[in-house]
């Protein structure tokens, strides 16, 4: 659960769920950074109360909710210059205030799920999982960026935005056989919505 740190709300309550999945870490240096250097441009004195991640099955992240509290006289600015974010942050994402809502976001989402279980022994001793995350965000390159990571109990998961989830897969997929860790993995088009 989020926490304003026991300071209430001031202005009025607004609740941007991003659609990307984020650990802790890069949920803080990612959504809450970002809507903080916004607010601070666009309206001093709106503030970041805090976020929570949405999760599914085993604590997989599925989502991000922001919760902004924005000074009333400047709730229209900002609900413009988060919409104007539409480029930078995952389709599916969309902002509420006062009960309305409106989506925004382009980036596509690409999940590569690494096997944990029915790989040889070779394998899992001599792969180096940062070694394979590196080599993977390198073949990304200009088609998109790894955002973030999960251990599941059988997989092991790199998630990836950029504009054209099948660009990305592609690229991804000419250095598969190269890594003994992505033996057996699989490419999941990452969801926008429940």
């Amino acid at each position: 659960m989020w926490s304003d740190g026991g300071m209430a709300e001031r202005g009025v309550p607004v609740t941007v769920r991003v659609w990307a999945r984020l650990q802790d870490e890069q949920r803080a240096e990612v959504i809450d950074a970002l809507f903080a250097a916004l607010l601070e441009t666009v309206s001093p004195g709106s503030r970041v109360l805090g976020s929570e991640p949405v999760v599914g099955v085993h604590r997989e992240p599925r989502a991000v909710l922001a919760h902004l509290d924005v000074l009333p006289e400047d709730a229209e600015r900002v609900v413009a210059a988060i919409l104007d974010l539409d480029g930078v942050l995952p389709a599916g994402s969309q902002i509420e205030i006062n009960g309305a809502t409106a989506p925004f976001g382009r980036l596509q989402g690409l999940g590569l799920y690494l096997n944990g279980t029915q790989l040889g022994e070779d394998a899992y001793a001599h792969g180096d999982l940062q070694a394979t995350a590196d080599a993977l965000a390198e073949a990304a390159g200009d088609a998109g960026a790894l955002w973030s990571h999960w251990m599941g109990p059988a997989e092991t998961a790199f998630y990836f935005y950029g504009p054209d989830a099948g660009e990305l897969c592609e690229r991804l997929a000419v250095i598969v056989p190269d890594l003994p860790l992505l033996q057996r993995s699989r490419f999941a088009v990452l969801p926008t919505h429940d």
